[in-house]
């Protein structure tokens, strides 16, 4: 059949997927001297209905970086979004840059997203690109298993970060709930129940306090330069630790709030919770003294 060419824009040409992880920069820059000393590259394949891109990503860049704007194109009907994105895959793997493991299974990943089936994409990909059925199979293999544990982390992300149930969670993902406990470690096989999600979100208010601990520290050094070297007032960096106290404060009556919270929820006042809150208060009371002094600001 005679293939149809005409000249296309390139600003007219979309690009709503691709079956490479990345262009190639040698490859842009190779087909960018071609141009340049008047090789006339094949024309770029894109789809009749929508104009998408099907082939030619690199030769796209190419011309974009050059400043040409309109560019040979092989116009071609197809059917569906899957089949354009087999065509896409089947070209790759016959053009002058085949694509890389991962960008195979960057293609198995975007057919399933796609709603493709396993076994569709197995008999697509090894009746039009010629890959033997057993090794699209590893490819969906790898994929799928990685998604899942994808979804199984952001789950548990959402559970530990987000407060979000563990049904609730799983439902949202699409997990199972058992697999999705079994990784929080919500029912060890010790019997210490929670102990593994209590670490776990622990540990990530300790990070999070420490990135803030930070950030505080970081400001706060720019203050006491700033006034070492005469740029702002006495005063100045006295408001700047006031401000950092009215935070302190409103962090302290957010805690407090939730201590009030789990005292109601337990029926008893949660122990040492007091006594907790005044040495803390005491101590970022002396802190800010300390630093007020440092800066020879006295109150």
């Amino acid at each position: 059949m005679r293939k149809k060419i005409v000249k296309k824009p390139l600003e007219s040409i979309k690009e709503s997927f691709v079956v490479r992880i990345e262009l190639n920069r040698e490859r842009v820059e190779h087909l960018k001297d071609l141009i340049s000393t008047g090789v006339e590259l094949d024309p770029i394949l894109v789809s009749e209905d929508d104009g998408e891109l099907i082939d030619g990503r690199h030769r796209k860049a190419a011309y974009l970086e050059l400043g040409i704007q309109d560019v040979r194109c092989e116009v071609r009907k197809f059917g569906s979004l899957p089949e354009k994105i087999t065509e896409a895959l089947r070209c790759n793997v016959g053009g002058a840059l085949p694509p890389t493991h991962a960008d195979i299974n960057h293609t198995m990943q975007i057919l399933l997203i796609a709603g493709q089936t396993r076994k569709l994409i197995i008999k697509m990909v090894s009746e039009n690109i010629g890959f033997p059925p057993k090794l699209v199979a590893n490819h969906l293999d790898e994929v799928q298993s990685n998604m899942a544990k994808s979804r199984l982390k952001k789950a548990a992300s959402a559970v530990v970060n987000d407060g979000k149930t563990v049904h609730e969670a799983a439902f949202e993902e699409g997990v199972k709930l058992e697999t999705l406990k079994k990784f929080l470690e919500v029912e060890d096989k010790t019997g210490d129940s929670g102990a593994a999600s209590v670490n776990q979100v622990k540990a990530h208010l300790g990070m999070q306090f420490r990135k803030l601990q930070h950030i505080q520290g970081h400001a706060l050094a720019k203050v006491l330069r700033e006034l070492k070297d005469g740029l702002i007032t006495a005063k100045q960096s006295s408001d700047v630790i006031e401000y950092v106290n009215t935070l302190t404060a409103k962090v302290n009556r957010y805690h407090d709030e939730w201590v009030s919270r789990f005292a109601s929820h337990i029926g008893t006042a949660v122990e040492g919770a007091e006594v907790s809150k005044v040495k803390v208060r005491k101590s970022q009371v002396s802190l800010g003294n300390k630093t007020l002094g440092r800066m020879g600001v006295t109150q």
